[in-house]
Protein backbone atom coordinates (compact mmCIF):
# COMPACT_ATOMS: atom_id res chain seq x y z
CA UNK A 1 0.00 0.00 0.00
CA UNK A 2 2.78 2.44 0.84
CA UNK A 3 4.62 1.58 -2.37
CA UNK A 4 1.68 2.54 -4.56
CA UNK A 5 1.06 5.69 -2.52
CA UNK A 6 4.67 6.70 -3.15
CA UNK A 7 4.34 5.80 -6.83
CA UNK A 8 1.21 7.92 -7.20
CA UNK A 9 3.08 10.85 -5.63
CA UNK A 10 6.01 10.41 -8.02
CA UNK A 11 3.89 9.88 -11.11
CA UNK A 12 0.25 10.56 -11.83
CA UNK A 13 -2.52 8.57 -10.18
CA UNK A 14 -4.20 8.05 -13.52
CA UNK A 15 -1.04 6.59 -15.04
CA UNK A 16 -0.53 4.30 -12.06
CA UNK A 17 -4.13 3.07 -12.31
CA UNK A 18 -3.70 2.36 -16.04
CA UNK A 19 -0.47 0.44 -15.44
CA UNK A 20 -2.15 -1.52 -12.65
CA UNK A 21 -5.04 -2.46 -14.91
CA UNK A 22 -2.58 -3.48 -17.62
CA UNK A 23 -0.77 -5.77 -15.18
CA UNK A 24 -4.13 -7.23 -14.11
CA UNK A 25 -5.00 -7.90 -17.76
CA UNK A 26 -1.70 -9.70 -18.34
CA UNK A 27 -2.24 -11.74 -15.17
CA UNK A 28 -5.77 -12.64 -16.25
CA UNK A 29 -4.64 -13.71 -19.71
CA UNK A 30 -1.83 -15.77 -18.22
CA UNK A 31 -4.30 -17.41 -15.83
CA UNK A 32 -6.63 -18.23 -18.71
CA UNK A 33 -3.82 -19.67 -20.81
CA UNK A 34 -2.17 -21.62 -17.99
CA UNK A 35 -3.79 -24.89 -19.02
CA UNK A 36 -2.30 -24.65 -22.51
CA UNK A 37 1.21 -23.66 -21.42
CA UNK A 38 2.46 -27.09 -20.52
CA UNK A 39 2.01 -30.09 -18.28
CA UNK A 40 2.10 -30.26 -14.50
CA UNK A 41 4.43 -27.91 -12.73
CA UNK A 42 4.73 -25.52 -15.68
CA UNK A 43 0.99 -24.85 -15.68
CA UNK A 44 0.97 -24.57 -11.89
CA UNK A 45 3.82 -22.07 -12.06
CA UNK A 46 1.88 -20.02 -14.61
CA UNK A 47 -1.18 -20.00 -12.33
CA UNK A 48 0.88 -18.92 -9.33
CA UNK A 49 2.65 -16.19 -11.35
CA UNK A 50 -0.66 -14.92 -12.74
CA UNK A 51 -2.21 -14.69 -9.28
CA UNK A 52 0.89 -12.88 -7.99
CA UNK A 53 0.65 -10.34 -10.82
CA UNK A 54 -3.03 -9.69 -10.15
CA UNK A 55 -2.43 -9.45 -6.41
CA UNK A 56 0.39 -6.96 -6.94
CA UNK A 57 -1.72 -4.86 -9.30
CA UNK A 58 -4.59 -4.79 -6.80
CA UNK A 59 -2.40 -2.46 -4.76
CA UNK A 60 -3.44 0.31 -7.15
CA UNK A 61 -7.00 0.07 -5.84
CA UNK A 62 -6.28 2.59 -3.10
CA UNK A 63 -4.94 4.99 -5.73
CA UNK A 64 -8.14 4.51 -7.75
CA UNK A 65 -10.28 5.29 -4.70
CA UNK A 66 -8.13 8.34 -3.97
CA UNK A 67 -8.47 9.51 -7.56
CA UNK A 68 -12.24 9.04 -7.43
CA UNK A 69 -12.42 10.96 -4.15
CA UNK A 70 -10.37 13.82 -5.56
CA UNK A 71 -12.39 14.12 -8.77
CA UNK A 72 -15.83 13.87 -7.12
CA UNK A 73 -17.80 16.83 -5.85
CA UNK A 74 -18.08 16.76 -2.05
CA UNK A 75 -21.83 16.13 -2.11
CA UNK A 76 -21.43 13.23 -4.59
CA UNK A 77 -18.32 11.66 -3.06
CA UNK A 78 -19.98 9.00 -0.87
CA UNK A 79 -22.40 8.04 -3.63
CA UNK A 80 -19.55 7.64 -6.16
CA UNK A 81 -17.43 5.57 -3.76
CA UNK A 82 -20.43 3.41 -2.88
CA UNK A 83 -21.18 2.84 -6.55
CA UNK A 84 -17.56 1.88 -7.23
CA UNK A 85 -17.65 -0.58 -4.33
CA UNK A 86 -20.96 -2.05 -5.54
CA UNK A 87 -19.56 -2.56 -9.05
CA UNK A 88 -16.46 -4.23 -7.61
CA UNK A 89 -18.51 -6.62 -5.46
CA UNK A 90 -20.86 -7.39 -8.35
CA UNK A 91 -17.86 -8.34 -10.47
CA UNK A 92 -16.65 -10.66 -7.71
CA UNK A 93 -20.01 -12.41 -7.88
CA UNK A 94 -20.50 -12.48 -11.65
CA UNK A 95 -16.98 -13.70 -12.49
CA UNK A 96 -17.22 -17.10 -10.78
CA UNK A 97 -20.86 -17.50 -11.90
CA UNK A 98 -19.83 -16.88 -15.51
CA UNK A 99 -16.98 -19.36 -15.11
CA UNK A 100 -19.40 -21.98 -13.77
CA UNK A 101 -21.71 -21.46 -16.75
CA UNK A 102 -18.86 -21.78 -19.27
CA UNK A 103 -17.44 -24.89 -17.58
CA UNK A 104 -20.92 -26.48 -17.52
CA UNK A 105 -21.38 -26.15 -21.29
CA UNK A 106 -20.91 -29.30 -23.38
CA UNK A 107 -17.65 -29.72 -25.27
CA UNK A 108 -17.43 -27.88 -28.55
CA UNK A 109 -19.92 -25.13 -27.64
CA UNK A 110 -17.28 -22.60 -26.61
Amino acid sequence: LQFFGWMSDQFSRKGLILVGHGIMAVGGLLYGAAGTIGPGSTALGAVILSRMLVGFAMGTRSSAQSYLTTKSLPEERSQNLGFAQAVSRTGLFIGPAFNWIVVSLPDGVV
